[in-house]
């Protein structure tokens, strides 16, 4: 392994303590930049991923019955049921959807803010749509208005209009979800984050 990533990842160990954040992104970014012939991504993911944790967290994977976590999916679902649960799931949306801009906070930090909650909540199932739409609605109306006329109108569908004034088609009215509604945790991409959170 070539020695940047190889710092990266020991640069940037999981622990397992319970007020850490599963970095799960940051590893699989780390994992993104390693190419080597004939070795699948996956492969690579899953031979590293013993090494990308300490203490509690590598006792953890060491109690996995002998080689029983044959492919990077196992790994990332038995890892987000361990350090993730359905409450810090909850708490996570609750958060995501209660998004806000602060009063003295430029459109740039608060698209910063919002995507750190998204990272810090990977089994959150909105898609990006409605990831969209709370970060529009939360942002106060100066910032929509520049929003908007960067775009070239409205942000939702592309419209001349506002986005405070976009009727949605009958087909987005079909996908549209409650921002709280319960998604399954299925909905976490595996393979890397797409979205608001790979427009970094």
């Amino acid at each position: 392994m070539a020695e940047e990533p190889r710092r990266l990842i020991q640069n940037n160990l999981f622990h397992g303590l319970p007020n850490e954040d599963p970095y799960l992104a940051t590893y699989i970014e780390i994992c993104n930049t390693i190419r080597l012939a004939g070795v699948p991504a996956e492969a690579i993911k899953l031979s590293l991923f013993l090494f990308s944790l300490a203490r509690e967290a590598k006792r953890w994977l060491h109690s996995i019955k002998g080689n029983s976590l044959k492919s990077w999916d196992e790994v990332v679902e038995k890892f987000l049921k361990k350090y993730f649960p359905e409450s810090k799931t909850a708490e996570g949306k609750a958060a995501i959807s209660s998004f806000h801009q602060f009063p003295d906070e430029s459109l740039c930090e608060a698209l910063e803010r919002f995507r750190g909650l998204l990272r810090k909540t990977p089994t959150h199932g909105f898609s990006e749509p409605i990831e969209l739409n709370i970060f529009i609605d939360g942002l106060r109306p100066q910032s929509k208005q520049l929003l908007d006329a960067s775009a070239g109108g409205c942000t939702i569908c592309g419209g001349a209009h506002a986005s405070g004034c976009c009727i949605p088609h009958e087909e987005q009215i079909a996908h549209e979800v409650n921002y709280m509604g319960n998604q399954p945790r299925g909905n976490f991409n595996t393979s890397g984050f797409p979205g608001f959170q790979n427009n970094q």
